[in-house]
């Protein structure tokens, strides 16, 4: 699977090895806020992530200075040539553009290498930090889901949808 490089980051395919560093950060209660209540544990996502289709789902470990610090998965839709962009980060490290700029580089894979047409994303409606990243990604928002799921202490939340073509991109 490609690796690619920014600036300051490497994204790359998961190794075995990758969960003492996610659960490092996955227990934090400021990581898991805005998780359903299903998400996989920091053992399952990295196994899960070993062995997952790279043709359907490719996802890489993001690492910044030679640290795992995150994750960012596409989910691949072939037949509508769609993705679904998802990413995870350690709390430390918030408010410094790792997500964005982890965001830009699959956003032009997805576009440029895989040919999507069109690349969307989810966030709880109230998590606002995750809405301007998408943002300022390029992405709109394209519809509000009300009462959609359940939030960890099982209370319904909205869900917003923000979405890409690749007619709108506009690598940096």
């Amino acid at each position: 699977m490609t690796e690619l490089r920014t600036q300051r980051l490497l994204l790359r395919p998961f190794r075995p090895e990758d969960a003492d560093a996610f659960v490092a950060f996955a227990d934090d209660p400021a990581y898991r806020r805005f998780l359903a209540p299903g998400h996989p544990t920091a053992a399952q996502l990295v196994a899960n992530n070993v062995t997952v289709d790279r043709e359907r789902a490719p996802s890489w470990a993001v690492c910044l200075d030679g640290q795992v610090v995150g994750s960012i998965f596409l989910g691949i839709h072939s037949e509508d040539r769609l993705a679904e962009l998802a990413c995870l980060l350690s709390p430390a490290l918030w408010g410094q553009g790792i997500v964005l700029e982890a965001g830009r580089a699959v956003l032009q894979y997805a576009f440029g290498e895989l040919r999507i047409d069109k690349v969307f994303a989810r966030a709880d409606a109230a998590n606002a930090a995750s809405r301007r990243v998408m943002e300022k990604a390029g992405m709109q928002q394209e519809g509000l889901l009300r009462a959609h799921r359940l939030d960890r202490s099982g209370a319904r939340v909205d869900e917003v949808i923000y979405g890409l073509t690749r007619d709108e991109w506009r690598p940096e």
